[in-house]
């Protein structure tokens, strides 16, 4: 079994081991920009998940403003139906 190697299989090594090298580069780019891209998802959710517990506290304070003006309603109806049964 012959184990020498041509210059021109040295060269075909090389070349091989320098297309290895290229798409590792190649590769790590491309997970560096996935990196970038994730990390811009995350920060739009955790923004949107802000603006959404705002909104949510925004929310439940009208909702409360509302239950807090029926209640002062219905303390004004009884009131002017006490009135009004007084006056007859």
């Amino acid at each position: 079994m012959d184990l020498t190697l041509s210059i021109k299989d040295v060269m075909s090594l090389l070349g091989l081991v320098g297309s290895l090298i290229s798409f590792s580069w190649y590769l790590r780019g491309q997970m560096a920009k996935m990196t970038i891209t994730l990390a811009r998802v995350d920060n739009t959710l955790d923004t949107m998940e802000s603006k959404l517990g705002d909104t949510d506290r925004k929310a439940n304070r009208s909702h409360q403003r509302v239950d807090d003006m029926a209640e002062k309603v219905t303390k004004l109806e009884v009131k002017v139906e006490q009135l009004q049964a007084g006056v007859h």
